[in-house]
């Protein structure tokens, strides 16, 4: 039995608010699987942590419309994405803020992303260490597609624990790099994803808002 998608439309402005030391906060939080979110309005987190957060979500869409269809800033990311399966960003306009080190995250076992079509993406990195990833045996990020439009420039793609995307034809194919029509695409090894996650594990505790959910962590749909 398929379940008919829930449709949202944004349509006003939505502001987040300031990132406090030790939390993590979001301008907007997607509120469900089986979902057609439809954005035609500017998501700014106004110095929030992400400006547009998925968590653990199956068969959604967001489609950008409009001259608006606006995701912008977040300290960490404009975009973060962490476990959860068929997820499509379809049309966004993504700006990124100066103190961000990329434009999407996507962690936690992802299967199955798209990225349509969206402008301002400079940097995604897949399967970064998360808490779902402090009990072992996550999934790496996988089923991933990336379109570039044409005349925007090609994003740069770091692999760490997932599998590279489609990304177009590829013009070099190298162990570690893959120059392709619509990303440029880096995979960091295996080695080095292991030795980062045992230091992640052993090493870093979970604290503040994160350290109420550890506890009861559960695996990638």
């Amino acid at each position: 039995m398929t379940t008919e998608p829930t449709t949202i439309i944004l349509s006003e402005p939505i502001n987040g608010s300031p990132k406090q030391a030790g939390s993590d906060n979001h301008a907007y939080v997607v509120p469900g699987s089986d979902l057609f979110l439809v954005i035609d309005t500017v998501i700014d987190a106004c110095g929030a942590s992400e400006a547009l957060k998925l968590s653990n979500l199956r068969n959604v869409t967001i489609r950008g419309i409009g001259e608006k269809r606006l995701i912008r800033g977040g300290v960490e990311e404009p975009l973060d994405v962490v476990r959860g399966a068929n997820l499509v960003f379809d049309n966004l306009v993504f700006e990124q803020a100066k103190e961000s080190r990329q434009t999407v995250t996507i962690k936690g076992g992802v299967r199955g992303w798209t990225l349509w079509g969206c402008t301002g993406v400079r940097k995604v990195v897949l399967g970064d260490y998360c808490i779902y990833d402090s009990a072992g045996g996550t999934d790496p990020v996988s089923d991933g597609c990336i379109s570039t439009p044409v005349g925007e420039p090609k994003p740069t793609v770091i692999c760490i624990h997932a599998e590279p995307p489609d990304a177009g034809k590829v013009n070099l194919d190298l162990w570690f790099y893959r120059r392709c029509q619509h990303a440029n695409v880096w995979v960091v090894p295996k080695l080095a994803v292991w030795a980062y996650f045992l230091v992640r594990r052993k090493c870093c505790k979970e604290n503040g808002v994160n350290a109420g959910v550890v506890a009861g962590l559960t695996r990638s749909p």
